[in-house]
């Protein structure tokens, strides 16, 4: 007996689940490989941050690779930069502390007290953040990826328009004085807040224009009108 023939109509049907099985294939290998780089991120920060914790309580110096001073009013802010191998060294963290796609090193600003931190760095999806920040997806880099900040929440990461933080396109000194400036800066704490020049003022009683504002605040989202 001559076996049956596949018909062109099932050759389409055959060939259209075989792209469809492909492409959801596709994509559950995406999120998988999304998922599991915002794992190891968010895992760094918080390794090299219970390092840094460490250091900062022994009184360790560490000063941060590549990096610019922030000083507001005429006062010393911050020092921001990369947590780079000095650093790393003097914590003892044994892996490169690179981000597994970019292969860069992770954003690391030191408050001018050398006590509190934050640290930087960019989630692929939202959803792999361990805390449910402020920040969404339509608040991304240029490459599409979510800021996301870890640290103590105090200092905050300074970044341009676009979240790419000013020492990777500054050198020497960022001066800021909140009277005058406005040049497109703006500065996120671990919640996901998000200060710039323009809300500053309106987002809080006296604006946090000098350092001592600055480095009281307890960032949380303003009082709804």
């Amino acid at each position: 007996m001559l076996k049956k023939a596949f018909t062109l109509v099932e050759l389409i049907v055959v060939m259209t689940l075989i792209v469809i099985l492909s492409s959801i294939g596709f994509f559950s290998y995406l999120q998988y490989t999304e998922g599991t780089r915002d794992t190891s991120r968010v895992h760094q920060l918080q390794i090299i941050g219970d390092g840094i914790d460490l250091a900062l309580s022994k009184g360790i110096k560490l000063t941060p690779e590549s990096a610019i001073v922030v000083n507001v009013e005429g006062e010393k802010y911050s020092t921001q930069g990369l947590a780079g191998k000095e650093i790393l060294g003097k914590i003892k963290y044994v892996s490169d502390g690179l981000d597994p796609k970019t292969k860069e090193l992770f954003t690391f600003s030191l408050g001018a007290n050398n006590k509190e931190y934050d640290m930087l760095t960019a989630l692929d999806n939202p959803n792999n953040s361990p805390k449910k920040q402020l920040i969404n997806s339509f608040v991304s880099d240029s490459n599409g990826r979510i800021p996301y900040v870890y640290g103590k929440n105090t200092v905050g990461i300074f970044v341009d328009s676009n979240y790419v933080p000013l020492n990777k396109i500054l050198n020497g000194t960022l001066d800021i004085d909140c009277d005058t400036t406005n040049n497109g800066y703006k500065l996120i704490f671990e919640n996901g807040l998000i200060l710039d020049p323009i809300t500053w003022q309106n987002q809080f009683e006296y604006g946090p224009c000098y350092v001592e504002d600055l480095t009281s605040i307890i960032p949380t989202p303003p009082p709804s009108p």
